[in-house]
């Protein structure tokens, strides 16, 4: 049972990570873009 729970708290640290990754490459592409057609 422990571990799991270990496995699924680490599943969400990862799952986390992709989605901070994730919206900070979304955050850089707008920008470019937004550079770009300014």
């Amino acid at each position: 049972m422990k571990d799991g729970n270990g496995r699924l708290k680490s599943f969400a640290n990862i799952l986390d990570n992709i989605i901070i990754i994730a919206l900070k490459y979304c955050k850089d592409k707008f920008i470019l873009r937004g550079e770009a057609y300014e």
